[in-house]
């Protein structure tokens, strides 16, 4: 398998070939005076671009008696140079190249043709120029040939410019001609296959490609050279790729076509895609996790408030990420009053949420034996100071409410001030944290506050910072202000009313559907 000479988009054309047709052209014509006459010049560049091929006429000694303009330029010679007789066809030629040279000559003296080949000539200053010469016997009896020369030097610099690219590649890269051959790997596709470069070159590309695989394969390619296009290699199937120790790993495959001397061939580059699979994987397991964390809290939280004759209940929580660390709940006591829950964790995503879970069982677990809200807060201090971590903490307002005589007691363990606004609209009292919040200090003691009694008319508005602390884009505070405000304009509909109000205030005022902090807000309406 011959390794391309040249990459150049705007020759349709090999060197090969086109010279082998010129060559053609001038066995047929048998003209001596190439450039002895006016017409001649005329005909002849007609069917040789001036500015690229080079001509000489030559005799089999080495004797060169006439050359065009762009022969000499190249090898940086006169028509004076040319007259004494300076360019000599074996002069010109480095010494482990005259080999090449006599073989074509015999071939020509033998059959009157040879292939083009490549060589090297020197240039009149010692440097060398690389070639690609056609050669076609023009008289035999005064063994006398003509040569069409074509400098390689752009070409070779193209080729060149092209290994760095593939090189510098951060794919694999493989050009591969009609038949499957390897033609060109880069150092990527080395490390990636297991391979060294000269055990892959002139290989079929089924070495790379799993048996299974193999069949379809040589189908696709067929497809490809019919309709060559740059695009990736079986979209929407799974692709693997083969190492030399037997090893499989999964792969994106990219084609593109490419024309070179030997014909159209495609460029494939290859990526293994172990790495971004397995991080699939892990983002759909964590995705799975996050639904099923989701789902819990969803069902821990009350389906509907509780039925309390004279009272309007209503909550809503607005969860930053899937899961919330943010909590409210309405529970039973044992002495036929209801209690009530605001909590936040601190932090938000899916560590708070299961200690939100946490917190809950353990909640639902203490009020089945006990009433008193100092005791309720108390014993899930103890149990979240040994099964939190020192970052985390729990503030949570529990408040426990006799609807008959509208008494609500409550304490507040670090949590945001809770407001009772009356049938005006006036704050009738404030609801302020009492001591540290849960899971802080085992020592921590939750004294109830003094009682509030609520009036006919009277609104209970329980808050977690999210909606304090909620910022615009210009990073303002929404406040409890804003908050009181909301709520003071509507206090007059139903309790759910009031809530999605005060949510989607909170909404419009940060440009955001889903808020940078968790969101929960309940409002307790005493209607009669």
């Amino acid at each position: 398998m011959r390794d391309i000479q040249t990459v150049r988009d705007d020759v349709t054309q090999s060197p090969e070939r086109k010279l082998t047709a010129l060559s053609a052209v001038v066995s047929n014509g048998r003209d001596k005076t190439l450039f002895a006459s006016q017409d001649n010049a005329d005909r002849y560049r007609r069917l040789v671009d001036s500015n690229i091929i080079g001509i000489i006429v030559a005799r089999f000694d080495g004797s060169v008696f006439e050359a065009n303009d762009v022969f000499l330029k190249m090898l940086g010679y006169t028509r004076a140079d040319l007259a004494a007789g300076r360019v000599r066809w074996d002069a010109i030629t480095p010494e482990e190249h005259r080999p090449l040279d006599e073989e074509a000559i015999e071939e020509l003296k033998r059959t009157g043709r040879c292939d083009p080949w490549e060589k090297e000539y020197f240039r009149r200053d010692g440097s060398r120029v690389p070639v690609m010469v056609g050669v076609t016997m023009l008289e035999a009896a005064a063994a006398e040939c003509i040569c069409f020369v074509l400098d390689l030097s752009e070409s070779k610099r193209a080729e060149q410019r092209f290994r760095h690219a593939l090189e510098a590649a951060p794919d694999a890269m493989l050009l591969v001609d009609r038949r499957g051959e390897i033609a060109l790997v880069n150092a990527q596709a080395e490390r990636l296959f297991g391979y060294r470069r000269e055990e892959l070159l002139g290989q079929t590309i089924n070495l790379l490609i799993p048996e299974r695989f193999r069949r379809r394969h040589e189908a696709q390619v067929a497809a490809f050279f019919f309709r060559p296009r740059t695009r990736p290699m079986g979209e929407g199937v799974e692709l693997f790729g083969l190492r030399k120790d037997g090893s499989e790993f999964p792969a994106e495959i990219s084609l593109g076509p490419l024309e070179t001397q030997q014909g159209m061939m495609v460029l494939c580059a290859v990526r293994d895609t172990s790495e971004r699979k397995a991080a699939q994987r892990v983002i759909r397991e964590r995705e799975a996790q996050l639904l099923a964390a989701r789902q819990i809290q969803e069902h821990l939280l009350p389906k509907a408030p509780p039925e309390l004759p004279g009272f309007d209940v209503a909550a809503a929580t607005v969860p930053a990420e899937i899961v919330a660390g943010d909590y409210f709940d309405y529970v039973p006591l044992p002495d036929g009053s209801v209690g009530f829950v605001v909590a936040d964790v601190s932090g938000h995503g899916i560590g708070p949420a299961l200690l939100m879970a946490f917190t809950h069982a353990h909640l639902h677990s203490c009020v089945q034996t006990h009433t008193g809200i100092g005791e309720i807060l108390a014993r899930l201090n103890h149990f979240l100071v040994s099964q939190t971590e020192d970052e985390r903490f729990v503030t949570m307002f529990l408040a426990r409410l006799d609807a008959s005589s509208g008494a609500l007691f409550y304490a507040s363990a670090g949590h945001p001030t809770g407001y009772v606004l009356d049938a005006g609209g006036r704050v009738k009292a404030r609801l302020e944290s009492n001591s540290l919040p849960l899971g802080v200090r085992d020592e921590t003691s939750f004294t109830p506050a003094d009682p509030v009694t609520l009036q006919p008319g009277d609104l209970v508005l329980l808050l977690t910072d999210g909606v304090s602390e909620a910022l615009s884009p210009g990073g303002e505070l929404f406040g409890a202000a804003r908050a009181l405000e909301t709520v003071r304009a509507r206090r007059t509909r139903p309790a759910r009313e009031i809530v999605d109000a005060l949510c989607r205030a909170v909404s419009e005022f940060t440009g955001r559907e889903v808020p940078l902090d968790d969101v929960t807000a309940m409002a307790i309406k005493r209607c009669s």
